[in-house]
C-alpha cells in the first residue's frame, strides 16, 4: 500500500512540475502586441478581399457585402449579382483599383457593349466591344473562366456601393456572343 501511495505521489509531483513549467512560458508584452497586430491585419485583409467566380479581388479599402441577388439559372448553372458597400471617401480608390484588376484579368480589357451591332451567335466580342475610360462607373470584363461579367458603381446613393455579376450574354468557344435559353 505504501508503494502505491509513493507511486501516486511521484506521479502527482511530476504532473505538478510539468504544469508549472508550462505556465512559466507566457507572452511578453512585445509578443502579445505583435500577435494582436497580426490578427488585426488578417481581419482587415478579409474586409478588403472578395472572391467572385474564382477570381480574387483585393481592394485598397474595406468593403462589406450587403446583398446577393439571384439573376438566372439554366439547369444547375446559377448566377448571382453581389453588392458591396464601402465608405464614401474610398469610392475613387476602390473604383480605380477594381478597374485596373479587371482590365488585367480580362483578355479583352474593360469594355462596354455596342448592342446596336450585335447579332447573337455571329458577332465576335472583339467587334461588339467599345473601350471605356478609367473613370467609367459601369463596365464589362471577361473573367478567368471565360464568362462575361459586369461591374456597376452606384453614384447616386447616400451609402455608395458597387455590384458585380454575370452578364446575360455568354461567349461561345469562338468568342461570339450568345444568350442562354432559359
Amino acid at each position: 500500500m505504501k508503494k502505491i501511495f509513493n507511486v501516486i505521489g511521484i506521479c502527482v509531483l511530476i504532473s505538478y512540475l510539468f504544469i508549472f513549467s508550462s505556465c512559466e512560458e507566457s507572452y511578453d508584452e512585445d509578443e502579445l502586441l505583435r500577435d494582436i497586430d497580426k490578427k488585426r491585419l488578417e481581419m482587415e485583409m478579409k474586409e478588403r478581399t472578395f472572391v467572385y467566380e474564382g477570381d480574387i479581388f483585393q481592394l485598397p479599402a474595406r468593403i462589406k457585402k450587403i446583398d446577393s441577388t439571384y439573376v438566372y439559372g439554366l439547369f444547375e448553372d446559377t448566377s448571382y449579382t453581389y453588392t458591396y458597400s464601402f465608405n464614401a471617401s474610398d469610392r475613387e480608390a476602390i473604383k480605380q483599383h477594381l478597374f485596373e484588376l479587371t482590365s488585367k484579368l480580362s483578355e479583352y480589357g474593360n469594355f462596354e457593349l455596342d448592342r446596336q451591332y450585335i447579332y447573337l451567335g455571329v458577332t465576335p466580342l472583339s467587334e461588339a466591344k467599345i473601350e471605356v475610360s478609367n473613370d467609367a462607373t459601369h463596365w464589362y470584363f471577361v473573367g478567368s473562366n471565360g464568362r462575361l461579367y459586369n461591374i456597376s458603381f452606384d453614384s447616386d446613393s447616400e451609402t455608395p456601393d458597387f455590384s458585380i455579376g454575370e452578364f446575360l450574354y455568354r461567349l461561345n468557344e469562338d468568342n461570339t456572343l450568345i444568350i442562354p435559353i432559359f
